[in-house]
């Protein structure tokens, strides 16, 4: 290479001599001649000093954003771009350059070892990432060792290397978080052995729990598509005091994508797209997203399609339970009569198959360094969902329905959210949200052999306001978060039978009141940080939620209802204190105590449903809030940046739990429902119940190219009041995976397990379905999973899955749909 510092001194030197003893005209010549080459040198100096740099991921060759170049020799840095690229200036051969990034190992190289590699920098990931951010401990970004909680990220390249079929497939693969199914479309979520409205859903700062969310089991995580996230994160234990009522067992909060700006002038534009194949249910998936950004205004789109036909479960079989989850017949409709078929193939689960839509558009504005203005519209819909496990249920030796199906779950919600970012009185970061939301929701079912099909059809409007601010009071030391939020449901419920051949509509009892139903929050929270010293961190929040519920009950044709409305008027005021200890460099104790709080929603006091074969819920207008109290300590041990171990405990008490119990309506404790007598229940506070557990994970790099990690989850829950089980506890579960990564490849072998869950360990209320499981219980059971990645080029990579690889049966616990048997995915994506 041409040291072009050099060359400058030379022809300085000369040039001076020269014109020392020119004269004339050869002083001009002289002049004009090294100037020109003078200003050659400088030309050349300036070119070659100021190359250009790219900064890429060594695995899947994608451009790393913000990286930063930093000449130890000649103190010169530089930041890469939107596209991975940096100009480094004034360097030469023996120079040499460190390039970091939060997320990378740091790379020392000479300018020597830039240059023979065509200027391209190739980063390794880190897995152990003692900086990383996370958000939805208090709303705002904070280094995740600050808080005292524990937290586990998400992050999109995880997400698109795991390729999961839906939201809540990929909360599952984390290996921390239990998904309980009912049927293929759904799979509700368990956290700490709270499931359903225990649990709360958060998207984008907007809170998706409504007034209708069931105490038994949930499909709608998976109205969430996994390729539109920027992030998502599960928050263990009560969250209450920043995000209200449902978050006893913990939150899931999802960060969908946003536009992003031009960083420099002109147009930002990148997008993607992938698809994907299945052969388990014979997905077939197809995605594509697009960014165009200018300086202070952006736009992002994504769109994504999925089908799925029924899925096949596992071949090989518990010797014991040979039939256990075979489908050996169905029902089909045949020149107007309902004939039961035999399956030819008793492991394809028949009707589980659907398809889902999902968009999502974003807008945003930049009207000056201190506002951003962002509107997003998310829209998902389905075609009809079969519920397997009641298509699959037999009565009197017969299968029971003919259809029963989810109609199209559709789902969507505008945002307008305000963020604000100055040095103020009152905050240093503010944000403002508006929301509105529209849930449609429809249940349609006909019994084997009845011309009757009964559709029930809930209609939920949602609009929200969110205000979260942010304000330090002394540089890095005390931290103030605090907001308020406002939200209004309103349930509308109809239902019909439509006699399928003559068409003719006739009353039907409906799911919820049927005089419409209202449920308001309204609440404000205030949230303390106090870095007290390197080694000593304490958080404090408390909350106050104040919750209304109206409901009417109209037609009383069907049920003598002993009252004409249901009113509820609650209030909760919940707390935390947590503590982060440093002892040592590589030692972190996170202590935590705090409450949470569930307010009763329309679907725990105003419901008539089966819950199970033999049952039938019917409202209780007399529930209270339940209350949890929890304790819990993580020990987390890090050894520099090869390995990372932590283990949490908890204990949480419930008080005034809501259970479902027998019950007794106007004195008679079974009614008809359905065409069958059925056993009364109600939801009721049941006094105190109690759950305790723990949780590990590891992380450990073997070496620069292989790395281990794991997690490991046992719960254990009792219902003190009625000395039984409590519901929802699943069996001891985790996993444990192998990682190989290098230039181009990632791969991963992995074990998950689930442990036994004995009959006798079941509640006996019925939201375990019991009747789902063998005599025994649900067998423990493992399967072995593989995956690779390869990446052609920056635009082109190919994604291959083996799971289930000794294609062997297994249900979850609780759950009426085995899981998929022996399962080759194949992926193509490509970037620009």
């Amino acid at each position: 290479m041409l040291n072009v510092r050099k060359l400058f001194q030379v022809n300085t030197t000369v040039f001076l001599r020269r014109e020392i003893s020119a004269n004339g005209n050869r002083l001009t010549i002289s002049i004009m001649k090294h100037l020109s080459l003078f200003i050659f040198a400088v030309l050349c100096t300036g070119a070659l000093s100021a190359q250009e740099i790219t900064v890429l991921d060594r695995t899947t060759l994608q451009p790393i954003v913000r990286a930063t170049l930093y000449n130890l020799q000649s103190g010169a840095s530089a930041v890469t771009n939107s596209q991975g690229t940096a100009r480094l200036s004034d360097t030469s051969p023996g120079d040499t350059v460190r390039v970091q990034h939060l997320s990378y190992e740091t790379k020392l190289l000479t300018w020597s070892q830039i240059e023979a590699n065509d200027y391209t920098v190739l980063m390794r990931e880190r897995l152990i990432n003692t900086g990383e951010v996370v958000v939805s401990a208090n709303k705002w970004e904070q280094d995740r060792m600050d808080i005292p909680v524990r937290v586990t990220p998400i992050q999109p390249r995880e997400v698109a290397f795991q390729n999961p079929q839906t939201a809540a497939d990929m909360l599952a693969q984390t290996g921390e978080v239990f998904v309980q199914k009912s049927q293929m479309g759904g799979g509700s979520p368990v956290i700490r052995g709270f499931e359903a409205n225990k649990v709360l859903i958060v998207v984008d700062g907007v809170r998706l729990n409504n007034a209708i969310y069931r105490s038994g089991h949930l499909q709608n995580v998976i109205t969430l598509e996994p390729s539109e996230l920027e992030s998502a994160e599960i928050v263990f234990g009560p969250g209450s005091v920043i995000y209200g009522s449902d978050a006893l067992g913990g939150v899931m909060d999802f960060h969908t994508r946003e536009p992003r700006f031009a960083i420099d002038e002109g147009l930002r534009l990148f997008g993607g797209a992938f698809t994907r194949y299945a052969t388990a249910n014979m997905e077939k998936t197809g995605h594509a997203h697009l960014n165009l950004g200018f300086e202070n205004l952006a736009s992002f789109t994504s769109v994504t399609y999925k089908d799925f036909g029924d899925l096949r479960r596992g071949n090989i079989v518990n010797p014991f339970y040979p039939d256990w989850g075979k489908r050996y017949e169905y029902v089909e409709r045949i020149n107007g009569q309902d004939v039961v078929v035999q399956n030819d193939e008793p492991n394809v689960q028949k009707f589980t198959g659907y398809s889902q839509f999902n968009l999502l558009q974003k807008l945003r504005y930049k009207p000056n360094t201190e506002f951003d203005i962002q509107y997003g519209l998310h829209l998902s819909t389905s075609s009809d969902v079969p519920r397997y496990d009641r298509l699959a249920e037999y009565r009197n030796g017969q299968l029971r329905y003919a259809d029963w199906y989810y109609g199209p779950q559709n789902w969507t919600m505008n945002t307008l959210r305000l963020n604000a970012n100055a040095q103020t009185g009152f905050y240093d970061h503010l944000k403002l949200t508006l929301a509105h939301q529209m849930i449609d929701e429809d249940r349609i079912s006909r019994r084997f052999g009845s011309p009757q099909e009964r559709h029930q059809e809930e209609d939920v409007t949602v609009i929200s306001v969110n205000l979260d601010v942010d304000k330090e009071l002394a540089p890095e030391r005390h931290r103030l978060f605090y907001g308020a939020e406002v939200v209004l449901n309103d349930v509308q419920s109809e239902a019909y039978n439509l006699h399928i051949e003559t068409g003719e509509r006739t009353p039907e009892a409906t799911r919820y009141p049927d005089g419409g139903s209202t449920m308001n929050t309204f609440a404000a929270y205030l949230s303390y940080q106090w870095d007290i010293s390197e080694k000593v961190l304490l958080s404090a929040g408390t909350r106050y939620s104040y919750v209304t519920l109206e409901s009417k009950l109209e037609d009383k044709t069907f049920y003598d209802f002993p009252f004409d409305e249901i009113s509820l008027t609650n209030g909760a005021l919940n707390g935390s204190l947590g503590l982060v200890y440093r002892p040592l460099p590589d030692w972190q104790v996170n202590a935590n105590l705090s409450s949470g709080f569930r307010a009763p929603n329309v679907d725990d006091v105003g419901k008539v449903f089966d819950s199970s074969p033999g049952t039938v819920i019917v409202p209780n207008p007399d529930l209270s809030p339940e209350l949890a109290y929890n304790a819990e300590l993580t020990l987390l041990r890090t050894m520099g940046a090869m390995s990372n171990v932590s283990i949490t405990g908890f204990y949480t008490i419930l008080t005034d739990a809501i259970v479902r119990r027998d019950f007794r309506f106007n004195g008679q404790d079974s009614i008809l429902y359905d065409g069958v007598q059925s056993q009364v229940q109600a939801n009721v506070n049941a006094g105190e119940a109690y759950l305790y557990g723990g949780s590990a994970r590891f992380v450990m790099d073997v070496t620069s190219e292989f790395s281990l990690d794991g997690a490991l989850t046992y719960t254990y829950g009792w219902d003190k009041s009625a000395d039984v089980p409590l519901g929802h506890i699943p069996p001891v579960y985790g996993r444990a995976r192998f990682m190989y990564r290098a230039d181009r490849v990632r791969s991963s072998f992995e074990v998950v397990y689930n442990g036994w869950k004995k009959i006798d360990d079941y509640s006996p209320s019925g939201e375990d379905n019991e009747t789902e499981a063998t005599e025994f219980g649900t067998p423990e059971w493992f399967i072995l999973n593989a995956r690779i990645s390869y990446q052609f080029s920056r635009y082109l990579q190919l994604n291959l899955g083996l799971e289930n690889i000794m294609d062997i049966h297994y249900r979850p616990f609780s759950s009426g749909v085995s899981a998929p048997g022996r399962n080759l995915i194949l992926s193509l994506r490509t970037q620009f």
